[in-house]
C-alpha cells in the first residue's frame, strides 16, 4: 500500500498542492488564493442565472451569472431545474431565473457551462439532484457496493441522488451516514432560501481547490498534510477541524528555514518537468503535449526504444 502525503506551499501568488505516494511526487495541482475582490466563477459555484437567449437549434439557452457574463447551458436540463422566478408555460424562457451551478469553467474564448444538476460533494458521498439513483464509485468491490445500495435504499426519493466515493471503503457505515445528513441539509437549506434571493446572487461558493484537493484524497494510506505557510496551515486546520476530523492530527507545520520544504522535497523540479513539452517514458520512448485552443494534442514517439517488430513497438508504448 502507498503510503501518501500532502503538500501545500504558497509561491509567487500561487498555491502549489503535491501529491506524494512513497515520498515521490505523483500529482501537482496549482490555484490562486481566494480573492472576494477579483474572484471568479469557478467550478462548483452556485448562481441565480437569467435566461438570456435560447438557440433551440443546438439544443442550448445562454445564462447569465452575472451582468455580461453568460454560459453555455444545455436545455434537455430544463425539466429538472429550480426556477426562482418563471415567466412562460415552456419548459425554459428568456427571462426565467434558475439555480445553476458551474460545471466547467471558462477556457479561452469559450463561455463557462453551467448544469440545473445541483451536486453537493462531500469526502465520502457525492448527493446530486440531477439523478435520483443511489449509486456507487466502480472502484468499490462489489460485495460492498452491494451492501451500500442495500442499507442506502432507505433514502432513494424524487428529489436527490446518491454517489457512494471511492473513500467510503475505508470508514464505518455510520460516517458515510452522518456525511450524507450535512449534504442534504444544505441541498435543503439551499432550496428554501433560492426563492427569496436576487438574480445574479452567488447562493454558494465552491472551496477553494485546495480545499478540494483534501477531500478528494485517498484516506487509505494518507501519512501527512504539510505545509509552511501559516496562513495557509490556519486554513487547512479550520477545515479539517470541521469537516474532515480524523485528518487533523496528520497536519504538520514545517519550520526548517534551513532546508525549505520545496528543497526538501524537489518540487521545483518537478513542476519544471511536468510543464515541459517533451516527456520522456522509463521504456525510452516519448511524448509531446501541445496544448491548442480546442484540444491538448499528445504525440506518441519510439524515440530510444527498440524491438523486433513494429508490433510489439506499439504493444510497448
Amino acid at each position: 500500500m502507498a503510503v501518501r502525503k500532502i503538500l501545500m506551499l504558497k509561491k509567487e501568488g500561487k498555491i502549489w498542492t503535491f501529491l506524494l505516494e512513497n515520498d515521490v511526487i505523483a500529482e501537482i495541482h496549482c490555484s490562486l488564493p481566494d480573492s472576494d475582490q477579483h474572484r471568479q466563477p469557478v467550478l462548483g459555484d452556485i448562481y441565480i442565472g437569467k435566461v438570456k437567449n435560447i438557440a433551440a437549434n443546438i439544443g442550448a439557452a445562454f445564462i447569465e451569472i452575472a451582468p455580461g457574463k453568460e454560459c453555455y447551458y444545455d436545455l434537455s436540463q430544463a425539466p429538472q431545474a429550480i426556477f426562482t422566478h418563471k415567466i412562460g408555460k415552456k419548459p425554459l424562457c428568456i427571462g426565467d431565473e434558475l439555480v445553476v451551478q458551474i460545471s466547467r469553467e471558462a477556457v479561452k474564448t469559450k463561455a463557462p457551462t453551467v448544469s440545473s444538476n445541483i451536486n453537493f460533494t462531500g469526502r465520502y458521498a457525492v448527493l446530486t439532484t440531477g439523478n435520483t439513483r443511489i449509486g456507487t464509485s466502480g472502484k468499490l468491490p462489489r460485495s460492498l457496493r452491494d451492501t451500500y445500495k442495500e442499507k442506502l435504499s432507505h433514502l432513494k426519493n424524487e428529489d436527490y441522488g446518491l454517489i457512494i466515493r471511492t473513500n467510503a471503503k475505508d470508514v464505518p457505515f455510520e460516517t458515510v451516514l452522518e456525511e450524507i445528513q450535512k449534504l442534504e441539509n444544505a441541498c435543503v437549506k439551499l432550496k428554501e432560501t433560492a426563492p427569496f434571493r436576487t438574480c445574479f446572487s452567488c447562493l454558494q461558493e465552491a472551496p477553494p481547490s485546495y480545499i478540494t484537493d483534501l477531500k478528494n484524497v485517498y484516506a487509505d494510506g494518507l501519512s501527512a498534510i504539510i505545509t509552511d505557510d501559516p496562513k495557509l496551515y490556519q486554513q487547512i486546520h479550520g477545515f479539517l477541524q470541521a469537516e474532515q476530523p480524523e485528518d487533523l492530527s496528520k497536519l504538520q507545520f514545517y519550520e526548517e528555514q534551513l532546508l525549505p520544504l520545496s528543497k526538501l522535497y524537489s518540487t521545483d523540479i518537478a513542476v519544471e518537468r511536468a510543464l515541459k513539452e517533451y516527456v520522456w517514458l522509463k521504456n525510452g520512448a516519448y511524448l509531446v503535449i501541445q496544448p491548442t485552443e480546442a484540444l491538448t494534442v499528445v504525440d506518441v514517439n519510439s524515440g530510444k526504444y527498440s524491438a523486433k517488430t513494429k508490433r510489439k513497438v506499439r504493444k510497448r508504448i
